[in-house]
């Protein structure tokens, strides 16, 4: 009697699966075998398996030692049964990793060495289990550990990318640069291993199938978000950030010299604003003319400037120029670059004559926050920021006012202030007092 006619259960036994039908005696199998038994096998020979037969297919290849494991599973894939049970179109997700999970113990396939993320702020994903795709494994198994793995690549970089919005949504909470610092900088994504054993017979078309898998970096979103923050919690403007500009000034002669005073109002696009007065001496012969006064921090500031029929040219002691173009009737337009503030914009204004000398000119405008001449080089420079770089100053409890000059500049341009440092030695002190 053949297997199929000793077993009391309809589903195939290990017998069947691993002899091919048409190695048994076909007129004794049709005798023995009954009806539902005969159906079952047709049915591992249909173009599909039903999930039922799959689910069946798992736990009976569970109770085959690990030798038999892959004997069997070499002879399905011979006979064609494999594919059939391996089919990714059919196959849950569940249900391979279930498979190779056992292939895994019967000793038939081997995973990549793991990769867990380190500890930190909104918890970095670990990659997924991805295996060992070899050459000699049978080909559907190839496929469905390279779809595995595929899969695990598409997976992570999904949560990847998850993490690194949350880390900014985090970071644009922060409430200080010492908060921001205890962030950490964001965890770089791993580098998911596709699994292929040199030489593979595959090795070209899954290539091909692995790149078309995203897996960007997308760490740059989360660094953006800490240099907004950290222009926002020192007063700065972010680059890229842009306002609107309105000047009202009247300048004239008081008492044989020249004079000029007014107020400047800037809304940014957050909708914050604030003014500032302006205000000085001029002097001036033959359109060559320069004036003296006080910048909005209070520092003396120096224009020197040329004019001629209304055009004209101005620089001042803060590093901005300033070209101004008559349009005709007191009206004009001007523009402003100011290379070492990063800023650039322009605008239109008028002019009209109140009294003798005097006039009053309004202008309107706009302008835009750019990269910093000093930021510029900081990004191209290999030494790391201070923001989430090494403080060792700070571990040797140095004041502010002891920082080296080219240190403290490079500080305060990464937000730090003497106050901060003070909190941060504080801190310190008070965490480790017997340091």
């Amino acid at each position: 009697m053949n297997s199929v006619s000793r077993r009391a259960s309809p589903h195939p036994s290990s017998a069947d699966l691993s002899v091919p039908l048409s190695e048994e005696n076909p007129g004794k199998h049709q005798a023995t075998a009954t009806g539902s038994q005969t159906n079952h096998l047709e049915a591992y020979r249909s173009p599909a398996m039903p999930p039922s037969d799959v689910r069946w297919v798992h736990e009976w290849l569970e109770r085959l030692p690990a030798a038999d494991y892959r004997r069997t599973l070499e002879r399905m894939e011979q006979d064609g049964l494999l594919g059939k049970y391996l089919d990714l179109e059919r196959m849950s997700p569940e249900a391979r990793k279930a498979f190779l999970s056992q292939a895994e113990r019967k000793g038939v396939v081997a995973r990549e060495p793991e990769k867990k993320a380190p500890p930190a702020v909104c918890a970095p994903p670990d990659v997924p289990t991805t295996y060992r795709n070899e050459a000699a494994l049978p080909s559907s198994l190839r496929e469905l550990i390279h779809e595995s793995n595929r899969m695990a690549k598409r997976t992570y970089h999904d949560a990847h990318d998850a993490y690194v919005k949350r880390y900014s949504e985090r970071v644009m909470q922060a409430r200080s640069l010492l908060e921001l610092r205890s962030l950490g900088e964001p965890v770089a994504p791993f580098k998911v291993s596709d699994g292929l054993v040199h030489p593979h017979p595959d090795f070209k078309r899954f290539r091909e199938s692995w790149s078309k898998v995203r897996g960007n970096d997308t760490r740059d979103d989360a660094y953006e978000a800490v240099s907004h923050r950290m222009a926002q919690l020192s007063g700065q403007q972010r680059p890229g950030s842009f306002w609107f500009k309105t000047e009202v000034g009247l300048q004239g002669e008081l008492g044989g010299a020249g004079f000029h005073a007014g107020a400047e109002v800037l809304v940014a696009q957050d909708g914050q604003a604030k003014w500032a007065p302006r205000g000085g001496v001029k002097v001036g012969a033959r359109g060559l003319e320069g004036s003296a006064g006080f910048s909005e921090s209070g520092a003396p500031k120096v224009t020197v400037g040329l004019e001629h029929g209304g055009a004209g040219i101005r620089a001042d002691s803060e590093g901005s120029l300033r070209l101004a173009l008559p349009a005709g009737h007191g009206f004009g337009s001007h523009a402003e670059l100011n290379p070492k503030e990063g800023t650039y914009g322009g605008g239109v204004a008028v002019v009209r004559k109140v009294g003798g000398d005097a006039e009053v000119k309004v202008s309107v405008g706009f302008g835009m926050q750019g990269a910093r001449r000093e930021r510029a080089r900081d990004v191209a420079s290999n030494v790391p920021g201070t923001l989430f770089g090494a403080l060792p100053e700070l571990d040797q409890g140095l004041a502010w006012k002891e920082l080296p000059a080219e240190r403290r500049a490079r500080m305060e341009r990464d937000g730090w202030t003497s106050e901060q440092w003070s909190e941060a030695l504080r801190r310190k002190a008070a965490t480790h007092p017997t340091q």
